[in-house]
């Protein structure tokens, strides 16, 4: 995953875009799924759709944050050389919350 380098206000900016995305997306797949004007009618579901959408992205970008970060840990201990047996350790514990991570994400 790249890393995020985009400032406040182009982030702030985005987040209309996708939320208008997220919009869109929604009331199409509803309205494929209930028929032609389900969504407009239903207002609740729609919300519940892009809401649901923002939570899986936030999940996703978080852990893959988190699991980068993890990595360079890993890479940081690594140089810590001399002490191999307390490292070793440690890399597997981080290794372990990445797995855990990921199996949540799932």
């Amino acid at each position: 995953m790249q890393r995020i380098t985009a400032n406040f206000h182009t982030l702030l900016g985005q987040a209309s875009s996708t939320a208008h995305d997220y919009l869109i997306e929604g009331q199409d797949r509803i309205d494929k799924m209930f028929g032609q004007g389900y969504a407009k009618k239903n207002p609740i579901l729609l919300a519940g759709f892009m809401q649901a959408a923002a939570t899986d992205l936030t999940a996703s970008i978080t852990a893959q944050q988190i699991t980068d970060a993890i990595d360079h840990l890993v890479t940081a201990i690594h140089g810590l050389g001399s002490l191999e047996h307390i490292t070793a350790d440690i890399e597997s514990e981080l290794n372990g919350i990445k797995e855990a991570i990921w199996e949540t994400d799932r």
